[in-house]
């Protein structure tokens, strides 16, 4: 491997790099920015903001379909491959992924979602009259998972009795070790899931309702209309995409706020500081902290050459704290400006929820800092997840606060109706 650049003993699932990633990865922008791994086969590691975004904008040369032939079968989008569905559009490059993108862009425009806005908010409120009464409660388990995973299953329309499932499973899939029978109940929990789901589309082929999956059951793409089991695929990753990642985002956030309550009454009273803040906690924790790709053909990248089929985690947490593209990248600016972060990703590849994301986040803070504006997390007992590797946040969250009164908010499963073009 003469044509290597020094290898990095870097593996990003470790104990290690779990307990403070961030600390790993500046010392690989210091040292070696790109650089080789030998971990899970061997995979590259690119970590500054010039180089990610290089990455994210080549899809020609750094591509997200699946190759057997590189890393094994399996999810193209994590090192090591994990057995999966593929995940449509994420697993695919443009021109295949174009098709999939025009169906779901429109449903999570920045429209789209502001006019999800009000069913967001009474299903915060509803959250919040669960437990406000008792001075206490898990900010992950009552809100920050509940309200994600509450709003995407009746967005998609799914039957809304199997939220709290969908919750604790991607949860535990993200937070906990393979080793705890938590996670090993998530897996199984997993296939449930598929079966909600593939029942769900065959029943909005033949009786179409106001929802996501009846647009995207009865959309086009490749010439023809969408199969079931690409349905599925769709609809299977809009689940991932729109549970666990806005936990981690929301809840580290709560933690964050709680240690600095100096800007508690100005991200209430002004719109503009509450958006910005957003901004910087994607920025600054980065839920998604990395993504793989699969070199395509011979590529270059920081001046080392790479190999056609090489595998390469591409580090979006790393970027967002690269003294390079940000001043005091490691301190939290809740009115940064400018702040090109890459939290969502870039290009063909950009998070297709991401203003749905924003939408939640504005009303879970703000539905927490005007009903338990006291409220105070119990840092000696937050845990982080399992691994960071891919995904960060905090498994609970417990909090207290000074009991208030319920408000009767409605749980309205209606209220993220879908108006079918």
């Amino acid at each position: 491997m003469a044509d290597r650049p020094p290898t990095a003993d870097f593996d990003h699932h470790s104990a290690e790099v779990a307990e403070d990633p961030s600390a790993f990865y500046r010392q690989l922008r210091e040292t070696t920015p790109v650089c080789w791994s030998e971990h899970y086969g061997g995979f590259w590691v690119t970590t500054k903001y010039d180089h990610v975004t290089t990455v994210l904008g080549d899809p020609g040369h750094f591509s997200s379909a699946r190759r057997d032939d590189a890393g094994g079968p399996g999810s193209s989008v994590s090192i090591p491959k994990r057995p999966s569905r593929v995940q449509y559009p994420l697993e695919l490059d443009p021109p295949q992924s174009t098709p999939y993108r025009k169906i779901l862009n429109p449903l999570l425009s920045p429209a789209a979602s502001e006019r999800l806005r009000a069913g967001v908010h009474d299903r915060v409120q509803w959250c919040i009259d669960q437990f406000i009464e008792r001075g206490s409660c898990d900010l992950v388990a009552e809100l920050t998972s509940a309200v994600p995973s509450s709003v995407t299953t009746d967005w998609l329309g799914l039957e809304h009795d199997i939220w709290p499932m969908l919750a604790t499973m991607m949860h535990d899939i993200s937070s906990r070790a393979q080793t705890d029978p938590l996670w090993a109940v998530a897996a199984a929990n997993m296939q449930n899931m598929y079966g909600a789901i593939e029942k769900a589309v065959v029943a909005r082929r033949a009786d179409p309702k106001d929802d996501v999956i009846s647009v995207v059951v009865h959309s086009e793409a490749d010439g023809g209309p969408v199969s079931d089991e690409t349905a599925v695929g769709v609809i299977a990753l809009l689940v991932a995409g729109g549970v666990d990642t806005t936990t981690s985002l929301t809840s580290q956030a709560l933690v964050w706020l709680s240690e600095h309550r100096e800007h508690h009454r100005r991200l209430v009273s002004d719109e503009k500081f509450l958006r910005s803040s957003c901004e910087e906690f994607l920025r600054l924790f980065s839920p998604a902290q990395a993504l793989a790709r699969t070199v395509n053909g011979a590529a270059e990248l920081g001046g080392c050459p790479m190999r056609d089929g090489d595998r390469m985690l591409v580090g979006f947490g790393s970027a967002n704290r690269d003294a390079d593209a940000f001043a005091d990248p490691d301190v939290a600016i809740l009115d940064r400006s400018p702040n090109r972060h890459v939290a969502f990703g870039l290009g063909i590849h950009r998070c297709v929820g991401s203003n749905l994301a924003r939408v939640i986040y504005d009303e879970v803070v703000r539905g927490v800092l005007t009903r338990i504006p006291d409220f105070h997390v119990d840092a000696q007992h937050l845990e982080h997840y399992h691994s960071q590797g891919l995904m960060s946040g905090w498994k609970t969250v417990p909090a207290t606060f000074r009991p208030g009164e319920r408000v009767g908010a409605p749980l309205d499963r209606h209220a993220f109706a879908v108006t079918r073009s």
